[in-house]
């Protein structure tokens, strides 16, 4: 308990971990709850005048990885205090990818995917997806009120970093959608024999299924694809809607104080 000169400048980071290594479960509020002032010398008015607050906060997440028994190195990016994990690829299951018909590697490999995938918790893993114009679809949004889905990052460039830089933030959705990785044992479980769903409507309707069987669907920002055609079809939007529409009230991985565009 308490906290450790080792992350001195990232202690709340570090605290945070711990809490959540032996919590039950994590649960979003969406309030403001917590704000401090910003002066000139004060991270939050200029990150870079405590670069190692960063430092510490990278060793807090190699400490967490190596408790929790996740082999994986951690390093900083570019984005001051957002971190890029590296995980080994150590599993003999075979694994399923959906959705590379017409996407093309741009950066990363699958096998990155693959080392998330291997994860008991998780479901099913997803990069980062751009048009040929660079913007974003990737991460998605399910707005069960009004009966659609949108791309958290829409409009979004890929290279640049987005609100508070999530754009280059690994996280969890409710779904990820394609190309995407995962077990076949979990592809094997949730897959549906009916064709009502095809393409991006049936990767989402999976990830959806492992959502609701308690699994994690990720978002790795450093594994980037480029899609030749649009994905999104509206006749099978509808039906993955319609099926999914009175499942839940909202979408928790949306922040409804931010504005739309800004889902996350």
């Amino acid at each position: 308990g308490g906290f450790s000169r080792e992350f001195d400048g990232a202690q709340d980071y570090d605290f945070i971990l711990r809490c959540a290594e032996n919590a039950r479960s994590i649960y979003h509020i969406p309030k403001i709850l917590y704000h401090w002032r910003a002066h000139p010398d004060s991270t939050a008015g200029d990150p870079k005048t405590k670069i190692y607050a960063f430092q510490a906060g990278r060793r807090a997440v190699a400490a967490h990885l190596k408790r929790v028994g996740v082999e994986a190195s951690v390093s900083l990016t570019k984005f001051p205090g957002v971190q890029k994990i590296d995980y080994v690829l150590n599993s003999k299951e075979e694994f399923v990818v959906l959705g590379m018909e017409d996407a093309t590697i741009i950066e990363g490999s699958l096998d990155q995917l693959k080392a998330i995938a291997q994860q008991e918790n998780v479901g099913v893993v997803g990069g980062a997806g751009c048009d040929r114009n660079h913007f974003i679809q990737c991460g998605v949004f399910l707005d069960f009120q009004n009966k659609k889905y949108e791309y958290v990052f829409e409009k979004e460039i890929l290279t640049e970093g987005g609100y508070m830089d999530r754009i280059h933030t690994f996280q969890n959705y409710m779904a990820v959608c394609g190309p995407v990785v995962m077990r076949k044992s979990i592809y094997d479980r949730f897959k549906e024999e009916s064709k009502e769903l095809n393409g991006e409507a049936e990767i989402i309707n999976l990830c959806l299924k492992a959502y609701e069987a308690g699994y994690e669907n990720v978002y790795d920002p450093y594994v980037k694809f480029q899609y030749k055609n649009n994905r999104k079809d509206k006749n099978q939007e509808e039906i993955l809607m319609e099926k999914w529409g009175t499942k839940w009230k909202r979408d928790p991985y949306n922040n409804p104080n931010l504005k739309k565009g800004f889902w996350y």
